[in-house]
């Protein structure tokens, strides 16, 4: 089985800072978004509740753009499945520094393979996650 990783480059807002989602084939998405508008950068290290979308397609027909796609393979993808199901029984709450879209997508991609470990999760962006998942590739 494949793993996929979606990437948004950020735009020119300063208050967005690109996405990052990870989709498997057995149709678990992980997408984690604020679920209320980020009024100043206070608001993005001070947290509000997440938002998940429940596919890639209804992420793209909502935020009409379309994503770059990485497939990954050789994963351990009950591991990642079980991290992130641990991760919904916690709080489902999204802030800039522990548990942004990149925090999540890294975090999982770290149950999925030892790789993903060697960057520290305690602060890491979408642009971050997708240069470790386009490392990743070149050595599968």
């Amino acid at each position: 089985m494949e793993v996929k990783v979606h990437f948004w480059n950020a735009s020119s807002s300063k208050l967005s800072f690109g996405h990052v989602a990870l989709e498997m084939d057995d149709g678990l998405y992980i997408s984690w978004w604020p679920g209320s508008p980020l009024k100043d950068p206070w608001h993005a290290f001070k947290g509000t509740f997440a938002k998940c979308y429940p596919s890639l397609d209804a992420e793209v027909e909502e935020h009409k753009c379309e994503p770059e796609t990485y497939w990954l393979l050789y994963l351990d993808e009950n591991k990642l499945k079980s991290w992130f199901s641990g991760h919904l029984e916690g709080s489902c709450r999204w802030d800039i520094r522990f548990r942004s879209c990149a925090v999540v997508v890294h975090k999982a991609l770290s149950e999925g393979h030892d790789f993903f470990k060697q960057k520290s999760s305690e602060f890491i962006s979408p642009a971050e996650v997708i240069e470790l998942v386009r490392r990743y590739a070149l050595t599968e």
